[in-house]
């Protein structure tokens, strides 16, 4: 054996305790052994998974690199790895256990790399032939397997946060993919209002992009947004949850947009507030719902009305324009022009009844399954001479495979006269009519748009337009409209008008496709 330096000693444990690469680390333990011994060699192995044992250092043991060994006590190695225990064989012709390289040394001493009092890799070093190690050999390997023990825990550490790193990353990502796909939107301040996290409902639902909305805070938001009240802001002040509260929001236009929001304090481990998070969602569609239901309610208590004025009024009508019609027999020629007067203005209140009649008692519905295109088709053709007169272009955009529709054929083409008949009379000479069928696969629905260039709705009128008896025209009973909103209600579509005074008006009717 050859004299061993304790400062050479240092060095190279030093050297190898600081070196991370275990190429690099075989290659110091190496130039140490060929210094220090003779026809000593080394073969380092870690483990892997499932308990197995890779090979990590080129080695003269016939042991490739990356090749894996199961470790039994059986085996010299799997020995030392399955008890602990370092193993000293002076001659390898004497040792009961097999050695597991391809190439057997004459003599071993082998270390296990403990960690936390885990086995973390073997050190096996051999030599070509037999030997009887000494204690300060053994005292000098075990510094080096110690240093090396250092080095393998620095790269188990790395290769841990690395993983610990990647699955933050994908739980971050997940949890991310999960806030930004709620239908609702999501914000989150810091007791300073600081907003913190904006999911993309909300910034859709606020009109704000995240990267902008990070960038100011809650109360800057809501004031460019005019809005009625600030939820987030108020759970802050008052420290105290807030549940399906409302406030709108305003934009440039004039439009209004209500949201509903309920709101959470957000604590640290101590209790100690650091914020709030509010959940948001916008009530547009709920409104128009609440809406919808109300006007169904007001119409249905109308038609019930109807109904019995209806009766009431049509047995005196016919009475008083009998009796008209006689007293006009002993009138002179000059005066019964008067007579045709009053009674053309009881027929027209005739006709006003049996309007009222046809929206209070509507014939049930009977369902089939049709085409929506040949539907409004028919009401074209029947409304072709007057779409010619006013000399009215009709651009049709009509999907193909557009499914049918279930409904009854009659009333809905009734629904199509009054609609389109609507757009005609509302267009100017030489105007424009745009008709679209689309199919909303999600919803289940067939959506119909009749879109004319005539002068718009007030919106005062707006909100009237289906209210019975309203109307705009000279000589209109005001129950179009009505009787549609009816029909469709029934058949569990929907109708909706956009307009404004001196722009387009805009009709959306679905129908749906369920069977």
């Amino acid at each position: 054996m050859k004299t061993i330096s304790g400062k050479k000693t240092y060095t190279h444990i030093m050297r190898i305790s600081s070196t991370h690469n275990i190429s690099r680390v075989s290659e110091i333990i190496k130039a140490f052994l060929k210094d220090n011994f003779a026809n000593v060699s080394l073969v380092i192995l870690k483990v892997k998974e499932s308990n197995l044992f890779e090979v990590v250092s080129k080695n003269s043991f016939g042991m490739p690199v990356r090749s894996t060994i199961n470790p039994s006590k059986k085996g010299i190695i799997g020995y030392v790895a399955k008890t602990k225990r370092e193993l000293t064989v002076c001659e390898i012709e004497n040792e009961a256990r097999i050695f597991e390289g391809k190439r057997q040394p004459k003599s071993l001493f082998i270390l296990p790399i403990i960690r936390m009092h885990k086995i973390i890799g073997v050190v096996a070093f051999g030599c070509k032939n037999p030997k009887k190690w000494t204690e300060q050999e053994m005292r000098k390997l075990r510094q080096l397997r110690d240093a090396l023990t250092i080095s393998l825990s620095y790269t188990i550490l790395l290769r841990e946060k690395r993983k610990c790193t990647k699955l933050i990353s994908d739980l971050g990502q997940y949890i991310n993919s999960i806030i930004n796909g709620l239908p609702s939107g999501i914000i989150t301040i810091d007791k300073n209002g600081n907003i913190t996290l904006i999911n993309k409902r909300a910034q859709q639902i606020l009109g704000f992009e995240e990267k902008i909305a990070k960038k100011t805070t809650i109360k800057k938001l809501f004031e460019t947004k005019k809005a009625t009240a600030n939820p987030l802001l108020e759970t802050l002040t008052l420290e105290k949850p807030l549940v399906r509260v409302e406030t709108n929001i305003f934009e440039n236009n004039g439009s209004k947009t209500p949201i509903g929001f309920s709101t959470a304090l957000l604590k640290d481990d101590s209790g100690k507030v650091i914020g709030a998070i509010g959940i948001m969602r916008e009530l547009t569609e709920i409104k128009q719902m609440e809406k919808r239901m109300r006007r169904q309610d007001r119409l249905v208590a109308l038609g019930e009305m109807a109904a019995g004025m209806a009766h009431e009024i049509r047995n005196p009508l016919a009475g008083i324009k009998t009796g008209v019609q006689y007293l006009g027999r002993f009138l002179d020629e000059e005066k019964k022009d008067s007579v045709k007067l009053i009674v053309q203005e009881i027929d027209r209140l005739n006709r006003i009844v049996t309007d009222m009649t046809q929206y209070s008692n509507r014939p049930p519905i009977k369902l089939d399954t049709a085409p929506l295109q040949d539907i409004i088709e028919l009401s074209l053709s029947f409304l072709k001479n007057k779409i010619e007169e006013k000399g009215i272009k009709i651009i049709k955009k009509m999907k193909k495979n557009i499914p049918p529709v279930r409904v009854d054929c009659d009333q809905i083409r009734e629904v199509f006269d009054n609609i389109i008949l609507n757009a005609i009379q509302a267009s100017d000479i030489n105007g424009t009519i745009r008709l679209s069928i689309t199919h909303l696969k999600k919803a289940n629905m067939i959506e119909t748009i009749v879109k004319d260039t005539g002068s718009g709705i007030s919106t005062n009128d707006k909100e009237k337009i289906f209210n019975p008896f309203f109307t705009t025209k000279s000589g209109g009973t005001g129950l179009g409209l009505s009787i549609t909103h009816r029909i469709i209600s029934e058949h569990n579509g929907y109708i909706s008008i956009s307009s404004k005074q001196g722009q387009d008006t805009t009709v959306k009717i679905g129908l749906s496709t369920k069977l």
